[in-house]
């Protein structure tokens, strides 16, 4: 069922879902606002196109501006901001210079082989106190890590296998 509402002095308003949509316009626009119900329309008695032109006939009919039509909105249409020109031209003028790292010659965050070199070297030491090389008692396979612990010892498919 589509529903034609109006908020008075702020909009005439189109929704599927008046419950949800009251909700969301009070959060908006405050708890104290007065939602009238205009219109209710059967959905199989009526086209999307049509109940959006509705829509704009009542916002024209009280003084409202119009808003984006309802067709577009439940087509996924003018959804999201529009973004001025003069917001456009400023977001382009910030990013004019900046690489990101991208462009060819950049320099790496790394300076030199040695640093890269000590760093692989630190990381392997760090895994290697993290994740102890173990072997399962169960089905004698050798591993690090938790694919030891997910797969093997008390969850090892050979712990039945192999009852003394």
């Amino acid at each position: 069922m589509y529903t034609i509402y109006h908020i008075p002095g702020i909009k005439i308003g189109c929704t599927k879902d008046l419950k949800t949509r009251s909700r969301a316009n009070r959060k908006k626009y405050g708890k104290d606002i007065n939602i009238e119900t205009l219109f209710e329309y059967e959905e199989n008695l009526i086209s999307v196109n049509e109940i959006g032109n509705i829509e704009w006939e009542f916002a024209d009919h009280y003084g409202y501006k119009r808003e984006a039509h309802y067709s577009n909105l439940v087509n996924g249409i003018n959804l999201g901001n529009k973004h001025s020109d003069e917001q456009k031209a400023k977001w382009t003028e910030d990013r004019k210079g900046n690489t990101y790292g991208f462009q060819k010659g950049a320099t790496s965050i790394f300076k030199d082989k040695e640093h890269t070199q000590e760093s692989n070297i630190q990381n392997r030491n760090t895994q290697n106190e993290r994740f102890p090389t173990r072997t399962c008692p169960y089905c004698n396979k050798t591993g690090k890590g938790t694919a030891m612990n997910r797969w093997h010892g008390d969850n090892c498919k050979m712990k039945d296998t192999n009852v003394n």
